[in-house]
């Protein structure tokens, strides 16, 4: 359907946005390996015959030449035709033509063994690996948005989570009192926002909690998306590993510094312990009125 396709080129765009740092990483690396090849290839073949493959457009007989030569057999095009004209041996050229000019080159003959082995090692690097990766690349980021997609959370909703968490936390402590959460909660949008939560809500979430009823930002991502995902998801653990990954580098770039301190409840004990209360002040209230109402003792 139109959706569906619409939905596809919006994962191809995702990708390649994605996919730019390490492409242009992978780009840099590639034309590096074609500068160093195309200086050796002046080097070694600059002197050759022109013939076969080799014209005054294409040869190596400079810098620049060379770098156009590289680049197309980067895509290994031809790249045999190109070996076949370097490998030139008398008698169809002459060893010792430069003789009074360029002592100690092969005249305008080419390297037979050396360029079997340049023009190999090349294409090997430059297109059997590096060319390859570029579609390794892309693959691996394609893949990781559709498993975005079918978990529901990706690195948008984990960035929004710190964006308002700053709003509530602007010292960047990293800590919010429990109080505060719902608040918090209310301010984010599915899937990892709530519709109508409640304080019980809250503490169900099990969130750990630190001295005087704080909590820190990365326990209240991790219990949202926890709920998010569902016990009932067979996934989830491969899942979440996932997305701990994503929220451990968000975190970073959101706070530098880590705080480290020891936790001493989770909201879900906090429940507990707030329900054993009350139970126990209506016990303790009808205790008292059991009292009052029983005749007294003779």
């Amino acid at each position: 359907s139109l959706r569906d396709l619409l939905l596809l080129l919006l994962h191809l765009l995702y990708t390649l946005v994605c996919s730019l740092p390490a492409l242009m990483n992978i780009g840099t690396l590639l034309m590096l390996i074609i500068y160093i090849y195309s200086v050796v290839g002046v080097a070694m073949f600059g002197t050759v015959q022109r013939q076969g493959i080799l014209t005054d457009q294409q040869n190596f007989a400079a810098t620049d030449t060379a770098l156009i030569m590289m680049t197309r057999l980067a895509t290994s095009a031809g790249w045999n035709d190109v070996l076949a004209s370097v490998m030139i041996s008398e008698p169809d050229c002459d060893p010792n033509l430069y003789d009074g000019t360029k002592p100690g080159t092969p005249g305008n003959c080419g390297f037979g063994v050396f360029g079997i082995a340049y023009f190999s090692s090349f294409v090997l690097v430059a297109f059997l690996v590096m060319i390859n990766m570029y579609i390794a690349v892309i693959l691996d980021n394609f893949s990781e948005a559709q498993q975005a997609d079918e978990i529901g959370i990706d690195e948008d909703d984990i960035n929004i989570f710190y964006e308002k968490w700053m709003l509530f936390d602007p010292k960047a402590s990293q800590f919010l009192n429990v109080s505060r959460l719902r608040d918090l909660v209310m301010e984010l949008q599915p899937p990892l926002g709530i519709p109508d939560v409640s304080e019980d809500d809250i503490l169900h979430l099990d969130i750990p909690l630190y001295p005087t009823d704080r909590a820190h930002c990365i326990d209240v991502l991790q219990a949202l998306i926890s709920r998010t995902l569902g016990p009932e998801n067979p996934n989830t653990s491969e899942e979440f590993d996932m997305i701990k990954e994503l929220m451990a580098e968000s975190f970073r770039s959101a706070f530098p510094t880590l705080a480290v301190e020891v936790i001493e409840t989770t909201t879900k004990q906090r429940l507990r312990e707030i329900r054993a209360a009350i139970v126990l002040q209506k016990a303790l209230r009808r205790f008292k009125n059991y009292k009052k109402q029983a005749p007294p003792s003779p």
